[in-house]
């Protein structure tokens, strides 16, 4: 998550739609006062390799340090123990709603700035979501794997409650994974921005290339729709 002063933006990242990506490439643009959330161990570490820190992100400017402070000497496991700090203590993290979002900055700058969200096709991030978490899961095949994630765990990607409030969207726009160039350079535009570029955060976990809907079943294809619908009626998604 970024709230940028300087450009008059915030930017809301949801789950495998490459948020880490486009919160790099903007973190290197933003302004001392701008709230850059920290991120994963690994995120953060290549982060770091353009100069760029979270900043702002916790009321406890010692906690901030602090993890500024892991980050440079590369101490993993106490950068681990300072984001559960952060998040115990109240602090901005990644993957922030828009209602937790809301608190952090006034009205004025909340009606001002122009909000923005990364998304993609629900199926892709049930299936992407899959894939990255297969390593935790080696004990069953992917077969079954899958299944367990898109039944157990839907609030990971679906998004639809990141982004609105009271049930209704509250971006001004949104950054979709397949048109992703396209859509930078209209942000860039509409607000802009000097030139960013994004990086390759990820490893590419998934084997499979096929189309997510040749992936999955009929039935998870309706289990995933009945928990992303207000998605799929927002963005017209192909079910």
């Amino acid at each position: 998550m970024i709230v940028s002063y300087k450009y008059g933006f915030i930017l809301f990242r949801i789950k495998k739609t490459a948020s880490t990506a486009v919160e790099l490439g903007l973190s290197t643009i933003c302004g001392p006062e701008d709230i850059i959330s920290p991120m994963g161990r690994r995120q953060e570490l290549l982060r770091e390799q353009s100069g760029v820190y979270p900043r702002n992100f916790n009321k406890d400017k010692d906690l901030e340090s602090r993890y500024v402070a892991a980050v440079k000497t590369g101490r993993k496991r106490l950068m681990r123990e300072i984001l559960a700090e952060n998040l115990a203590s109240g602090g901005c993290t990644g993957h922030m709603s828009a209602a937790r979002v809301k608190t952090w900055v006034s009205d004025d700058f909340w009606n001002s700035a122009y909000k923005f969200a990364t998304e993609r096709h629900p199926y892709e991030k049930a299936v992407s979501l899959a894939y990255f978490r297969k390593g935790n899961a080696t004990s069953v095949g992917f077969e079954e794997h899958l299944d367990r994630t898109v039944r157990d765990d839907y609030k990971d990607y679906s998004g639809f409650h990141l982004y609105a409030i009271d049930g209704q969207s509250v971006m001004d726009g949104y950054l979709l994974q397949h048109t992703l160039n396209d859509d930078i350079e209209r942000l860039r535009q509409r607000l802009n921005l000097p030139a960013f570029e994004l990086p390759r955060a990820r490893s590419d976990t998934r084997i499979d290339r096929r189309p997510a809907s040749e992936i999955l079943s009929d039935e998870q294809k309706e289990f995933i729709y009945s928990k992303c619908k207000a998605e799929f009626d927002l963005f017209g998604w192909k079910r």
